[in-house]
């Protein structure tokens, strides 16, 4: 399983892919996937989701392609993700993208904005593993 956060979503819908992903479809986690879609809907958002957004990303993004970005169905992890929130003080956003990498042995792929230094002490332990991705790394298609 890999789980990417908005930002990789974005580049995963508009074709970009990286061979960290090996042959899987990225997976978004809900929460993620909502605040992709509150940035493509809002003309007077001015983010680096909007500033990156491209000629029909909105619809991309609403439906995406079930072979190039999938969503995460967010119930059976709820209450892996309420602990992780409880035990490691993480944000929503970080224990609904860790919670199933844990449980699954996945990735987090997540851009260098998102990342919070603790997550890596969260998946400690575990099969699960986050990769932070540089703005640099985005643009080459690494």
């Amino acid at each position: 399983m890999q789980i990417v956060d908005d930002r990789l979503a974005l580049k995963a819908l508009e074709g970009w892919h990286t061979p960290h992903w090996g042959g899987e479809v990225p997976t978004i986690t809900w929460l993620s996937h909502a605040r992709l879609l509150r940035a493509l809907m809002s003309s007077s958002t001015t983010g680096s989701l909007s500033r990156a957004a491209f000629e029909g990303a909105l619809e991309a993004a609403l439906s995406p392609p079930a072979d190039v970005l999938r969503v995460l169905d967010p119930r059976p992890y709820t209450a892996d993700a309420a602990r992780l929130m409880a035990s490691h003080r993480i944000s929503l956003l970080a224990a609904g993208m860790l919670a199933p990498a844990i449980r699954h042995g996945g990735r987090v792929h997540v851009h260098q904005g998102h990342y919070v230094g603790g997550w890596d002490d969260v998946v400690d332990g575990t099969d699960a593993k986050v990769r932070v991705f540089q703005e640099s790394e985005l643009r080459s298609g690494l």
